[in-house]
């Protein structure tokens, strides 16, 4: 239900697991692992209720939610890497990005193949404005997703539309377009177009500025 922002629906559901949870906790506070759920549905429901301004709120639980993530990462049984993958998304949304980059270093260093914590990291290095190491990491994710057999091409799409992103803070204009383009090349099917939906809407808008740039031979002031 998130996937598609239906967030009023999705909330309803994640409240209905997390009461099971809250209530776990309580009987058996030595299992540590349930703080990934409990941790998970109060950060992003505080989060989302910042931004969404018509959705009822709980209070806001955002430290209290990222606490609890750390406790199941450190600590939990079953759910220390997955605890570790959403801090990462978490964090960086918080501007928290050394803090994210440093957990991305330690899960790498554990799973050293695993391309959701390079995309954690690649995320990480473009809100700090090191471009060019972001440019890199995301150069190397393409490779490997490209290099799949069996791909549906979500990511590929991601890394070009980040691509294109990058290349507009380096005010690279033509590289912009080219990203953009590239964002096409793929055959999607109808659920990848839907999710990606967003991205592509983005994308026109970095493209536009990168042609008027261009044409007007000027750096041009957009910034995303």
């Amino acid at each position: 239900e998130s996937r598609y922002e239906r967030w009023i629906t999705a909330f309803r559901h994640g409240w209905k697991g997390v009461s099971v949870l809250l209530e776990i906790s309580k009987s058996n506070p030595e299992i540590r692992d349930v703080n990934f759920g409990i941790g998970t549905y109060y950060y992003w429901r505080s989060a989302m209720t910042r931004m969404l301004w018509w959705m009822p709120g709980i209070g806001n639980k955002c430290k209290e939610g990222i606490r609890q993530l750390y406790d199941a990462k450190n600590f939990g049984t079953y759910t220390r890497t997955v605890a570790a993958v959403q801090l990462i998304s978490i964090l960086i949304n918080e501007h928290r990005y050394d803090e994210a980059l440093n957990i991305c270093d330690e899960m790498l260093e554990r799973y050293p193949t695993t391309l959701i914590f390079y995309r954690g990291k690649a995320e990480g290095l473009f809100g700090m404005e090191r471009f060019e190491q972001a440019q890199q990491m995301y150069q190397y994710i393409l490779s490997r997703v490209e290099a799949e057999s069996i791909d549906n091409h979500y990511n590929a799409v991601l890394c070009h539309f980040w691509l294109a992103k990058i290349n507009l803070r380096l005010k690279q204009f033509t590289q912009v377009i080219a990203e953009c383009n590239r964002m096409n090349y793929y055959k999607l099917d109808e659920e990848i177009k839907k999710r990606l939906g967003k991205y592509f809407a983005e994308a026109n808008k970095y493209k536009n500025a990168a042609e008027s740039a261009t044409l007007n031979k000027q750096e041009g002031e957009f910034k995303p």
